[in-house]
């Protein structure tokens, strides 16, 4: 039976991380129109793609979380998150099974909690999403949903005196 990349965010890749405001960074990944240009924009699954990404970075420009480009490599992106003193690196963005995956895989060896935003990744086939999705879940990622990082972080704290729910 294939599995689904529903099936693969509903399993979290069994990591108990909770993304933070205070440690987290959004990183958008290779959608500048050169690499984007591989993609036909009015076709699946790139409308769902641009329409999280974009419901994130509205969401985490208003919790002062970092928004960056790029990844590790060439890129200042270590040094930002450490001058930063932020450990925890939210992934969207496009090559869900090169750039993105690679990068999570880099920043899980930093000691940096990963979450893999499986809805706002996408890649040139169905085939390679589900795969990278699939290994990041099972090895170096929390592999979730725009609407559950989304709940992670909440745009106004709790009540006082009422825990936050975990999960």
């Amino acid at each position: 039976m294939r599995k689904s990349v529903a099936a693969v965010t509903g399993a979290a890749g069994g990591i108990g991380w909770t993304a933070d405001p205070s440690r987290a960074v959004l990183l958008i990944h290779d959608l500048q129109n050169h690499f984007a240009d591989a993609f036909a924009r009015d076709v699946p699954p790139i409308p769902e793609l641009v329409t999280n990404i974009i419901a994130l970075r509205s969401h985490c420009a208003t919790l002062g979380i970092p928004v960056v480009y790029g990844d590790f490599q060439q890129t200042p992106l270590a040094r930002v998150m450490a001058d930063l003193g932020r450990d925890q690196l939210i992934i969207t963005g496009i090559y869900a099974h090169l750039g993105c995956l690679m990068t999570a895989r880099e920043a899980f060896m930093r000691d940096i909690e990963v979450f893999f935003v499986a809805d706002a990744t996408a890649d040139l086939s169905a085939d390679h999403h589900l795969s990278a999705t699939t290994y990041a879940a099972g090895r170096c990622t929390m592999a979730l949903t725009t609407d559950r990082v989304l709940s992670m972080l909440p745009l106004a704290p709790p009540p006082a005196g009422r825990p936050v729910a975990a999960g």
